[in-house]
């Protein structure tokens, strides 16, 4: 077996301590492994994505893993190297082939799956090969080698099909009798798509990343372990920024919840100051100060679920919104892209006209998204954004008459 790398090692010692103690307090698991918070959040997240059962218990400021919910100890997580996944291809290959393959026409297969063309080593083939005969995976017969009946049966799926499953496990998983089964499929489909976390209860972590996958998120890890120097989920804060107008400010504020843009590549801070709701971009403060005031709205029901509900980076009371669509071009495409990242949106079509639901917050960000549609979509509800499209398309009209007086 290969030498574990650092963080593999830590996460084994971790998981060690779990096993052998009631609670590992966060100031333990920090100490001990000279690790951030933010490194340990890390930490215990990829041990549950493993399957370990791991809750996070703010009275004793520490984890517990519950050893009574885990069926059977599984192994610790070991990571693919260069050998599994050319075995993997192997029996991809094999998989596909009704006659089977010599060593020499598996170098060829096995060159489609080489980044730079090269064919893989033969020596190297024939001991893979060797192995997964050995395990029974594959069987020799003359000079050619097929999947065996003991090997477990690979499917491949297309991303657009993978796509178009979820969005259908989203309208019938609910109330299903096999509604449990549906969703174990459901939250898998998510993690092999977008890479995103099969449990949200699973990791302890206040931080989402907004629109795309943490593995893209460009400087957040470095951006939180400043932010994480501050006491913010259970003190207030005396924060100096510059607004959008060049003037620097000093505000109280209390921290709602954290959120990363990738595609800005910008932390932002929700919370309140003086009861009213603000948004504070983490590039342009000056300095943070701890206040005495506790903090008591972090992460609470509104600041949990406002996230599930932006459009854009916002903190507008969510509106529900119904839009009709013309099923015509690859619209219903774009809508259900739309939606993998939507968990409150519906699609339905009646008499060849799509209609979307949702509920939003940051109508105008929305509105900007519905003008690429054109004429082909038409709000019904809310009043309010119907009116921003209609005077959206007016200014379009009153632009194109000044120029035809113009001429």
């Amino acid at each position: 077996m290969a030498k574990m790398k650092a963080g593999e090692a830590r996460r084994q010692n971790i998981l060690n301590d779990l096993l052998n103690n009631d609670c590992c307090t966060y100031e333990y698991l920090m100490n001990t492994y000279q690790i951030s918070e933010r490194s340990m959040q890390m930490d215990i997240k990829e041990l549950c994505r493993q399957g370990y059962i791991i809750k996070g218990i703010k009275a004793k400021q520490g984890y517990v893993l519950k050893k009574e919910e885990t069926e059977e100890p599984k192994g610790y997580f070991e990571a693919s190297d260069a050998q599994k996944i050319r075995k993997l291809f192997l029996m991809l290959i094999l998989q596909n082939s009704s006659n089977g393959y010599t060593v020499a026409e598996l170098g060829k297969q096995l060159q489609k799956y080489n980044h730079d063309g090269t064919r893989a080593d033969i020596k190297t083939i024939q001991t893979a090969l060797d192995e997964l005969t050995e395990a029974r995976m594959v069987v020799a017969i003359g000079d050619k080698y097929s999947i065996s009946g003991n090997a477990l049966l690979q499917l491949a799926l297309t991303s657009s099909d993978a796509i178009e499953l979820l969005n259908l496990l989203e309208t019938c998983s609910k109330r299903h009798h096999h509604e449990q089964v549906l969703k174990q499929i459901q939250k898998k489909l998510t993690i092999a798509l977008f890479n995103e976390p099969e449990d949200e209860d699973a990791s302890p972590s206040a931080y989402v990343v907004y629109n795309k996958s943490f593995e893209n998120a460009g400087k957040l890890e470095s951006l939180l372990d400043e932010l994480n120097q501050y006491p913010f989920e259970e003190k207030g804060l005396i924060i100096t920024y510059q607004n959008h107008a060049g003037q620097v400010n000093t505000i109280p504020f209390f921290v709602g919840n954290v959120v990363y843009s990738v595609d800005k590549d910008q932390l932002y801070l929700l919370g309140e100051c003086e009861g009213n709701r603000i948004i504070i971009q983490y590039g342009t403060i000056n300095k943070i100060e701890i206040a005495e005031q506790r903090n008591c709205i972090f992460r609470n029901e509104f600041y949990r679920d406002i996230i599930d509900s932006m459009f854009s980076i916002s903190v507008e009371e969510p509106v529900h919104v119904r839009v009709e669509f013309d099923h015509i071009f690859a619209i219903k495409e774009k809508l259900n892209r739309l939606l993998v990242n939507r968990p409150k949106a519906s699609l339905t079509e009646e008499n060849g006209v799509l209609y979307y639901e949702d509920e939003i917050s940051g109508i105008y960000d929305f509105a900007a998204y519905l003008r690429r549609f054109g004429y082909n979509c038409r709000v019904l509800e809310p009043e309010s954004l119907r009116g921003i499209m209609k005077e959206s398309a007016q200014r379009i009209v009153d632009a194109y008459r000044q120029l035809e007086e113009e001429v």
